[in-house]
């Protein structure tokens, strides 16, 4: 009787034991998994590019990526036929070393959204994320197309575009 009570008095000590150890093998894993996927990414240089006199009451694309003067210039078909954007030059990009990607974005609030624009290269994609921090919902009709002009992306790699909204 004495022994089996030993092995009684034994038992929840060792499977707590086992369960400390199975929480940290999972702990470590997760830990693991989430910091490869943080230190794969890498933040891109850009630069922030204002190009202005586009109709965004018409339809307009959501996304660009432009790579080339030929589609660049394409751009004015979306402009403006206002007297004042008649005569707008679009800044000048070195395509040969640069791509430029463009967001449309709407956002409803008492004043201006504020954005925030970050360029991640992550496992070969590209993100261009736009965090959007709006203010109440006194009105909608906030529209505005934000542009970043980074290093040159090849053709064929994937880029992705993610905006997220906060208030």
């Amino acid at each position: 009787m004495r022994s089996n009570l030993f092995i009684i008095a034994f038992v929840p000590k060792w499977i707590a034991e086992l369960q400390k150890l199975y929480l940290k093998f999972i702990f470590s894993v997760l830990f693991l998994a989430m910091a490869e996927q943080v230190f794969c990414q890498d933040v891109v240089r850009f630069d922030s590019l204002a190009i202005g006199c586009f109709n965004l009451v018409n339809e307009i694309p959501s996304k660009f990526v432009v790579n080339t003067q030929l589609e660049y210039e394409k751009l004015v078909n979306y402009m403006h036929s206002y007297r004042d954007c008649g005569d707008y030059d679009l800044p000048k990009i070195d395509f040969h070393n640069k791509t430029l990607l463009g967001l449309f974005v709407r956002a409803s609030g008492c004043q201006q959204p504020r954005y925030k624009q970050t360029v991640i290269k992550n496992d070969g994609a590209f993100i261009y994320v736009v965090d959007i921090k709006t203010f109440g919902m006194c009105r909608r009709g906030y529209s505005d197309i934000l542009w970043v002009q980074v290093d040159k992306i090849e053709e064929n790699s994937l880029i992705k575009f993610e905006t997220k909204y906060s208030r």
